[in-house]
């Protein structure tokens, strides 16, 4: 077999078993369409391109049919890759997603790494860890004063009120609130074309008919898009990879 052929089934071995691999972790963690939000960020993504790279070109700079020590040099090309594997992993966990909350007005999609560990020791509602198999679905009762209204960030602090668990609550407490200012979704197929056509697809695969459902955004530090809820109870259908910010029933569209 030539350098060229041994490298190119390297690749698709690479390929196969990596990307299988992070695919598989991502999609446990949430759906597809929420990765822009919470999926791995742009210097992730060139981490894990080169990952699946640099096995490759090692196995292009070395082997040589016949050569001595060959099958060494193949395993070490193999651990070097692994490595990074397992760095990228460990990468990827620290900033998978554990909380979804509900916040007055949107959904907050919370990452590992935006918690701070000691917080969790505050927590009246959640376990003292961080999920492994997805978010945890929770509300946020924010704290009574003159001052507080609805602002979600605290400036005192500065630790917004969605990163720490000791305001989270049952989301059935928070759900009145989400309810009250989401937004209908004939006005959002009414915006566009596209929008209309991407939420009628939507609600035909669950089964529902507009009035049954509401909107509200969900948002992540890395960027917003659109969940559908159900309209008596506010719990979580499904998320759109739509604009969220467009003024609701008459309001004006809120700011971040």
């Amino acid at each position: 077999m030539s350098r060229w052929k041994a490298a190119a089934w390297h690749l698709a071995a690479s390929i196969a078993v990596i990307g299988g691999l992070v695919l598989a972790l991502l999609w446990s963690w949430l759906p597809p369409v929420l990765w822009p939000i919470a999926g791995p960020d742009q210097p992730m993504r060139l981490l894990i391109a080169a990952v699946l790279v640099v096995g490759p070109l090692l196995t292009l700079l070395v082997y040589r049919s016949g050569k001595h020590h060959l099958r060494l040099d193949l395993v070490v090309i193999v651990l070097i890759q692994l490595a990074f594997l397992g760095y990228v992993v460990n990468m990827l966990g620290r900033s998978r997603p554990v909380y979804t909350v509900a916040a007055v007005d949107r959904l907050e999609l919370v990452l590992a790494n935006d918690i701070d560990r000691s917080d969790l020791a505050e927590a009246r509602l959640t376990e003292h860890d961080l999920s492994w198999r997805g978010p945890r679905l929770v509300g946020l009762r924010l704290p009574a004063g003159p001052n507080s209204g609805d602002f979600l960030f605290s400036g005192l602090t500065g630790k917004d009120y969605p990163l720490r668990p000791a305001f989270y609550v049952p989301f059935e407490q928070a759900a009145p609130d989400l309810l009250l200012r989401a937004g209908s979704v004939e006005l959002m197929m009414a915006r566009s074309p596209h929008d209309r056509q991407v939420i009628t697809r939507a609600l035909a695969k669950l089964g529902r008919r507009a009035p049954e459902v509401r909107f509200v955004p969900i948002t992540s530090r890395r960027g917003a898009a659109t969940m559908l809820i159900d309209a008596t109870n506010g719990m979580p259908l499904q998320a759109l990879g739509l604009d969220p910010w467009i003024p609701r029933d008459g309001e004006a569209s809120p700011g971040i």
